[in-house]
């Protein structure tokens, strides 16, 4: 793996990369960056492997670990001054290396599967709880993470948030909520929408066949009317005292009772 040495802010290859912090960017070019050594060996573990890795020249050390992880595979790699390293992550506590991808070579790694166990975020604006919903959908077992508006979750926060879970689940995004729900219904998905009404019912008291997805709305507005209007049945978590949770606390609480209990007994 050979090594380019870059001292400006300016360089075309750290351009590219920093504007990759913006989703009009990182859609039009189909990339995303991800910040930590975590990652990118998770990613190389699946199969998946960076089109570039950016190092920061503060981490000499983290050369020879990079080059380890990736072995022959073709990756261009750039060694940064520090501050032109700073262009490229938000981060603090960033260890000094960041990796760019390339999205359409994940999605070919982790497909997402026609049925199993899937959980959809419509409108979430949080990319903190986006990432959040990833990993917990990972740790739960599902099968793969849908999603309709609202933050990308391939924008920095979300990555970050994530810990790396796309390495390990598909993700998929929908242009609009109709689309979504389409591609549930052509599968034979069963959908559960998680709202307050009448007609909901605790998801205590029941118990799904796979294939299901469970539908998270929005942090203030909760799901669309066309979502709960095309849900097969609308859920509820039972509680007291409170009317709601925070979006990705009650998405995981469902994920939790729909598949973390089976995989506590494993």
């Amino acid at each position: 793996m050979e090594w380019q040495s870059i001292e400006s802010r300016q360089n075309p290859a750290v351009k590219f990369a920093a504007s990759l912090a913006e989703k009009k960017a990182r859609d039009a070019a189909g990339a995303f960056l991800a910040d930590g050594s975590t990652i990118l060996t998770d990613l190389a573990v699946s199969g998946v492997f960076p089109e570039a890795v950016y190092l920061s020249s503060a981490v000499p050390f983290l050369k020879e670990e990079v080059e380890c992880i990736l072995q022959d595979a073709p990756v261009k790699g750039y060694i940064l001054a520090p501050h032109v390293f700073e262009r490229l992550t938000a981060e603090k506590g960033s260890e000094g290396i960041v990796s760019l991808y390339d999205r359409r070579g994940l999605e070919e790694a982790l497909p997402l599967p026609r049925g199993g166990r899937l959980v959809a975020l419509e409108n979430l604006q949080d990319p903190g709880n986006v990432g959040t919903v990833l990993r917990t959908a990972v740790s739960f077992g599902f099968d793969g993470v849908l999603l309709c508006g609202g933050a990308d979750p391939f924008g920095p926060k979300a990555v970050r948030a994530s810990m790396g879970a796309f390495a390990h689940i598909p993700v998929k995004t929908f242009p609009h909520t109709d689309a979504l729900m389409d591609y549930l219904q052509e599968r034979g998905v069963k959908s559960y929408a998680a709202c307050l009404h009448d007609t909901s019912v605790p998801v205590t008291e029941l118990c799904p066949s796979t294939p299901f997805c469970i539908l998270i709305g929005n942090e203030g507005k909760g799901l669309s009317p066309r979502a709960l209007e095309r849900a097969d049945r609308k859920i509820v978590i039972p509680m007291r005292g409170m009317e709601s949770l925070n979006a990705a606390v009650a998405a995981a609480v469902l994920m939790w009772e729909w598949g973390g209990k089976e995989l506590s007994l494993e």
